[in-house]
């Protein structure tokens, strides 16, 4: 994964890799630096769907995760390295969210 990562030859690669770093860009994602036109954002509110950035869970790989039986029997290979966080600052984080009302709830 470092190696993929372009850390494989890296002075201490491995110790200085920073968080986010094995994450590999999405080239389809609208990124105004490099695939959006000049004036996107100044479109009419009926076409800005389609500059707009969609993510979703893919299959049901992130579901299955919540089968672990913790990180103590099934730890990280590179905590926070690639897409998802580092879990200490997570749990942190998670910890404020705690009295926060569920938005999603009908």
């Amino acid at each position: 994964m470092m190696k993929r990562g372009g850390r494989g030859h890296e002075a201490n690669g491995i110790v200085t890799t920073p968080p986010g770093a094995l994450a590999v860009r999405c080239w389809a994602c609208p990124d105004a630096s490099r695939n959006l036109p000049s004036g996107w954002d100044k479109v009419p509110e009926s076409k800005a769907y389609l500059y707009k950035l969609m993510l979703a869970f893919d299959a049901n790989f992130r579901l299955k995760n919540k089968l672990r039986a913790g990180e103590r029997m099934d730890p990280a290979l590179t905590d926070g390295l690639g897409y998802p966080s580092r879990s200490g600052p997570y749990k942190e984080h998670i910890k404020t969210l705690v009295d926060e009302k569920d938005v999603s709830a009908l």
